[in-house]
């Protein structure tokens, strides 16, 4: 109880493997100890148990999130980014999130000194749906990392906030 961790399903109602995609059946369909009889279906969403033995969702493990009711992968936005700005340094942030459903995504970008925004957004556009494409990119100095030298998104989110109080 009280402890964070990945909400696993498993049942009747869940299946047992994607269609034709075994490395992904691997990673998101898992034998756990004490119950290898059952597969179980990984979500991806972080949960704890309260008191009530209610789960309380507290976010995603991954970087997967919901656009305007959309399920989004931000790697996927960010590989685009990656390509059409020519630097590996890009990281893409819901904003404004309300109701565990963002608006849209922002990006942020460095290691490039100049960024045509228009145009790289158009050649986001060319490829992503329109839902994908980041509505704003900030080109900062260099992105911020956590202690475990990994994008610090969190301190990229209150960023934003401080813009848009």
């Amino acid at each position: 109880i009280g402890e964070p961790g990945e909400l696993c399903l498993s049942g009747s109602q869940v299946t047992n493997s994607y269609w034709n995609n075994p490395e992904k059946t691997q990673m998101q369909f898992v034998r756990l100890p004490g119950a290898s009889e059952q597969v179980w279906y990984r979500t991806g969403d972080l949960v704890k148990q309260d008191e009530e033995d209610n789960l309380c969702y507290l976010g995603r493990i991954d970087h997967q999130i919901k656009i305007r009711g959309y399920r989004v992968e931000l790697q996927e936005i960010e590989a685009v980014l990656r390509r059409v700005c020519g630097t590996e340094q890009v990281v893409s942030v819901p904003w404004p999130v309300a109701n565990g459903s963002a608006e849209g995504v922002v990006a942020f970008v460095s290691g490039v000194k100049t960024l045509d925004q228009e145009r790289v957004l158009a050649s986001c556009g060319d490829v992503l749906p329109d839902y994908m494409v980041p509505k704003k990119l900030y080109l900062i100095d260099e992105l911020p990392l956590n202690p475990n030298q990994k994008i610090d998104r969190g301190k990229l989110a209150n960023l934003l906030e401080g813009v848009h109080a």
